[in-house]
């Protein structure tokens, strides 16, 4: 299986549509405008999409958030594609992007319920960092962030 990352505000529609497939996001109720608004409104946003043998199956969108800081806002991959390195792939870009807009760290944050994202972001050296506590403690939101080292 060949992965391409391509990166473009433009591929919005196409990360969208890989979100919307996302079991872990079906109970989301941001619309497609409201979301569309909060990329274009940011600062320095990004947009990757992660395509297998030229089908999209991935996607992160993020932007600057705090001075020095990205946020991973929106992450994920398709269930049968999981296990192939393809988020390993993003993560990587981004923070490649992040180093050359000389931002010093990613920030991202999961819910306690995302074991396998969970561990995805403590070993590739993501640091929890806070903690919004929600009433169940499965929606508990972690944050985590990952400094960046400077080229």
């Amino acid at each position: 299986m060949s992965i391409e990352i391509k990166e473009s505000l433009s591929l919005f529609d196409q990360a969208y549509s890989i979100h919307q497939q996302i079991p872990e996001f079906q109970n989301q109720s941001s619309t497609y405008n409201e979301l569309l608004e909060r990329i274009n409104k940011a600062k320095h946003p990004l947009v990757l999409v992660a395509y297998a043998d030229n089908q999209p199956v991935g996607y992160l969108m993020g932007y600057e958030r705090c001075q020095g800081s990205f946020y991973i806002w929106l992450v994920g991959v398709l269930p049968n594609h999981r296990r192939h390195g393809i988020l390993d792939r993003l993560v990587k870009q981004t923070e490649q992007w992040a180093n050359k807009a000389d931002l010093s760290s990613l920030n991202v944050k999961t819910r306690n319920r995302f074991k396998s994202m969970l561990l995805f972001l403590i070993s590739h050296d993501f640091k929890l960092i806070d903690i919004d506590k929600r009433q169940s403690v499965d929606d508990h939101r972690l944050i985590l962030e990952k400094q960046l080292s400077l080229l």
